[in-house]
């Protein structure tokens, strides 16, 4: 079973992302923390890398902790950053400070528009929303997507197949899903009629 991404939130409950309840967990610290493992930025729960058991988190010192010493080589107690494993992994701000600059970068937010909504610089700023786009990148390039589908038509620009193989192409739209998908990358005809890329960028615009 593949290794779930530390990038992947939990959706089941989509209100939890609504910019206003976003913006009322990031007043506080500790509730922006519960909210953040609430919906899976943050790990509900870690295993000790010594003995397999299970972890204390201590929200407190935002460490998880095992002091089962006696059952590790080492007979000492094994903390971990609360954050290890996370997007946030090397913060050097606070975490709602962070989670304000996320919603700001999904919000297309101007820099300086960020910078005021969190509080910070607007170097500050050009650094995480760096960090998003890379991460963002990453993701892609270990996913799949797939646009059209049995009865529908896929638009793919003509210059790009002319100038590359016949199975390569650089964007398309699904006119029905009001869609616009571009990417880099090699298409397979699967089929249910969908057309799989290997997607190296990629931007969806309505």
């Amino acid at each position: 079973m593949a290794t779930p991404s530390p990038y992947q939130y939990h959706v089941d409950d989509m209100s939890l992302f609504a910019i206003d309840k976003v913006m009322e967990v990031t007043c506080d610290e500790a509730r922006c923390v519960d909210w953040c493992i609430q919906v899976g930025l943050i790990d509900k729960a870690k295993t000790c890398p010594a003995c397999s058991l299970p972890m204390r988190l201590s929200l407190v010192r935002k460490r998880w902790r095992c002091c089962r010493r006696k059952q590790h080589a080492e007979g000492k107690e094994i903390s971990l950053s609360m954050l290890t494993s996370s997007f946030f992994t090397e913060a050097k701000i606070k975490i709602c400070t962070a989670v304000r600059l996320l919603a700001a970068w999904c919000m297309r937010l101007p820099q300086a528009n960020a910078a005021e909504l969190a509080g910070v610089s607007e170097d500050t700023v050009q650094y995480w929303y760096a960090c998003c786009r890379s991460t963002c990148s990453k993701e892609l390039l270990k996913s799949e997507f797939k646009i059209g589908g049995a009865g529908k038509i896929v638009e793919i620009d003509e210059t790009s197949l002319a100038k590359k193989s016949r199975s390569t192409a650089e964007g398309g739209i699904t006119r029905s899903f009001g869609c616009l998908v571009a990417w880099n990358g090699a298409l397979a005809g699967g089929s249910d009629g969908l057309c799989t890329t290997s997607v190296l960028n990629l931007r969806c615009c309505r």
